[in-house]
């Protein structure tokens, strides 16, 4: 099996109740280990991209969401496998913290639903297996900030 190696942006955007953005991947989104899975806006660096601009695009593509600005450093860093379309994946997955005002969400057309949600409940939902680390470290990262 060919192996490939890539990067990808995941958004953890949040409300101002601190509530986090998932989204469920819907019947189009062809590389979904199962219906329905959660995740969060995101996705791999497409040739030419550079990190910011996978961020910008993915977060625009799935909520509707414009950034203006993009975080200059993820609060962390995960590597991730997974096998699609005969190839085993190594990702290397930055996440960063995306707050907005608006709560007003423009699904694109790989997902079909959406939740705001405490992250303290995120073991909750469905998530992809690699996110409950992630919400881990989200949630480690806001208790240093907060004190």
């Amino acid at each position: 099996m060919e192996k490939v190696s890539s990067q990808s942006s995941l958004a953890f955007i949040c409300n101002p109740a601190g509530q986090v953005l998932i989204l469920r991947e819907g019947a189009k989104f062809a590389a979904a280990p199962a219906a329905p899975c959660w995740d969060v806006p995101g996705g791999r660096i497409k040739p030419g991209e550079t990190m910011a601009d996978c961020l910008r695009q993915r977060v625009f593509e799935e909520t509707g969401y414009t950034l203006v600005d993009t975080p200059a450093e993820p609060f962390m860093r995960q590597t991730y496998t997974f096998t699609e379309g005969g190839k085993f994946w190594e990702v290397e997955g930055q996440c960063f913290i995306l707050p907005v005002a608006g709560l007003d969400v423009r699904l694109g057309p790989t997902h079909d639903q959406f939740l705001w949600v405490d992250p303290y409940a995120h073991a909750d939902h469905a998530l992809f297996p690699n996110l409950h680390a992630v919400f881990a470290a989200y949630l480690q990262h806001q208790k240093k900030a907060w004190e």
